[in-house]
């Protein structure tokens, strides 16, 4: 399908940058990032995202110091823009008082979205920068990927734990880089969450479990061990993307783990254990939220 796009004047865009507020900013002269392609010369819209900015949250830093270089308090709808009937596009400016410091020589931006339906997805770029060039970090084609729910091809029990061979999709399509930069996704988090419903998407309402090294592709782990009370409640396990040492704002879509000794054949969806308030259920002890 053929991309929409917003054509710019650079020199009415140049006027805004060079008005903007940097009181508080390093980067003098201001630099400028965004979802711009030279050669096209247009900005290119962010497939995939939810006009509902509320349900999205944007970071930016440079790569390897986030402490020290980063998007500050420069709020999200400064930099992540919704072009009503169109779509979203990126435009901002690294002068602007709120950024921490001056991101230079390679910036990394990670986009995660709820996207209302209990998954999650995320966009994120590598760019070294463009010295000299209108646009300091340009960051075309980013486009939202699922971050995948942790799905269970094996499963046992020792105790009051469950055991479990996990899978977890290629994520490779939430990655863009224009200047040929490594993907700076090291790693998947495991988290989990004991109660009687997943709690959202938020990473705040999980507790860390583990991390899984990402190389590409698919990405398997076995034998994780999952404490699962049998208390009436369940046992929710979420993914969330480790960028640069950053952990995601938001985590995946959940698999519940029905704490009850009852076991069952793995699968990849199946029959809940426990029908609450009509006695138990045999089953099998995951699944799909």
């Amino acid at each position: 399908m053929k991309m929409k796009h917003i054509t710019l004047t650079i020199m009415a865009f140049a006027l805004v940058v060079a008005l903007a507020p940097s009181a508080q900013a390093i980067c003098s002269p201001p630099k400028t990032f965004g979802s711009w392609d030279t050669n096209l010369g247009y900005y290119t819209y962010v497939t995939g995202w939810n006009q509902n900015n509320a349900l999205t949250t944007g970071s930016f830093w440079q790569t390897g110091a986030r402490a020290d270089h980063n998007e500050g308090t420069h709020t999200d709808d400064a930099w992540m823009r919704y072009y009503p009937g169109y779509g979203g596009y990126i435009s901002g400016n690294l002068g602007d008082g709120g950024v921490v410091g001056c991101p230079s020589g390679n910036m990394i931006l990670v986009m995660t979205q709820d996207n209302g339906d209990g998954t999650a997805s995320f966009a994120a770029s590598r760019e070294s920068e463009n010295l000299g060039g209108f646009f300091a970090f340009q960051q075309p084609n980013l486009a939202f990927t699922t971050i995948p729910r942790p799905r269970a091809t094996a499963s046992s029990r020792a105790g009051a734990d469950v055991v479990l061979d996990l899978e977890l999709s290629a994520i490779d399509g939430g990655f863009a880089t224009r200047t040929a930069q490594a993907n700076p996704i090291t790693a998947f988090n495991l988290y989990t969450f004991h109660g009687a419903a997943d709690p959202g998407r938020d990473v705040g309402a999980w507790t860390l479990h583990s991390t899984i090294p990402y190389a590409g592709g698919v990405t398997a782990a076995s034998a994780v061990s999952f404490s699962c009370a049998d208390d009436g409640n369940d046992t929710f396990v979420a993914a969330g993307l480790v960028i640069d040492g950053v952990v995601s704002l938001q985590v995946s879509g959940s698999t519940a783990l029905e704490c009850d000794p009852t076991l069952a054949d793995p699968d990849d969806k199946f029959d809940i254990i426990r029908d609450r308030g009509q006695g138990q259920k045999k089953g099998k002890p995951f699944r799909d939220r």
